[in-house]
């Protein structure tokens, strides 16, 4: 079978917002695999289930994929290389989304062991696999962990010119966890601004981590009572991630913290414009 082609026309199903149309044809695709024992091909696209059901919030189902990748890792060639180590990195992802983070931990652990034995120390891989750990010990509550992992994936991103998507992402989390354990918001600030300016530079607003960036940066500003400011960050936040999420409860919860901070800016009929985003 041919992955390019298959990705191709997946392409196409998310380019037009198709998300069940996705969903369908990955599932036909894979069993497809599956009647021809084309393992090549059934991982790939197990590890496309997975990350598929994980944004749908279906962990169920991305749980079950996160089995049949592994069986289908472990029962093969696959064994202790790069697409073994990926497939693992993709069900810590899974199990961490989906509350389940003694699993996610564990599986992290076993990918930074095989990233140590296969990739040389300032691959950029380990800067996401930083960025990753550095996730579920924010669900864990374990914020020093947390800056300690963003911070040594900061570090991978320096001596790599072209990362600088993931040097945004790394910044977009940190001050994501600085709002959360009380940091100086003048430092979460700076790391959200950064974020942001990384993004609009490189033209990358398409990431998720955009939006994410923007909607912390403006609680930052919202807590310095910049209420006007914090507002029409809310508002830009709310505006990236219906791009590609629509309007689902984050958006809308953005929506909301634009409305409120109008409100408490004294401008209620701003506010209660925004009644027509939700």
């Amino acid at each position: 079978m041919d992955l390019q082609k298959i990705f191709e026309k997946l392409d196409a199903y998310f380019g037009a917002k198709d998300m069940a149309g996705a969903g369908k044809y990955l599932e036909t695709t894979f069993q497809e695999a599956t009647v021809r024992e084309d393992t090549q091909c059934q991982l790939a696209l197990a590890n496309e289930l997975i990350g598929y059901y994980r944004d749908m919030a279906d962990f169920e189902k991305s749980f079950a994929y996160c089995r049949t990748a592994y069986n289908i890792a472990c029962g093969s060639d696959f064994m202790g290389t790069n697409e073994y180590a990926t497939t693992l990195l993709n069900i810590a992802n899974a199990y961490r989304a989906g509350g389940e983070l003694t699993a996610a931990e564990n599986f992290y652990s076993i990918v930074f062991e095989l990233y140590t034995q296969l990739l040389p120390e300032d691959d950029m891989r380990f800067a996401g696999l930083h960025n990753n750990i550095a996730l579920l010990y924010m669900e864990k509550k374990e914020y020093a962990a947390t800056c300690e992992h963003l911070e040594a994936a900061l570090m991978i991103t320096s001596v790599n010119p072209d990362a600088y998507l993931e040097a945004a992402i790394s910044h977009a989390n940190l001050a994501s966890v600085m709002l959360k354990s009380g940091e100086e918001l003048t430092i979460l600030m700076s790391h959200a601004e950064d974020a942001v300016k990384i993004f609009e530079a490189y033209d990358a607003q398409d990431d998720y981590h955009y939006s994410a960036a923007l909607s912390t940066l403006a609680e930052a500003k919202y807590h310095t009572g910049g209420f006007n400011e914090a507002a029409q960050l809310f508002i830009r936040a709310a505006a990236a991630r219906e791009k590609f999420m629509g309007r689902d409860e984050v958006y809308k919860g953005m929506v909301r913290s634009a409305m409120k901070s109008y409100e408490d800016f004294g401008k209620h009929d701003k506010a209660k414009a925004l009644e027509a985003m939700l």
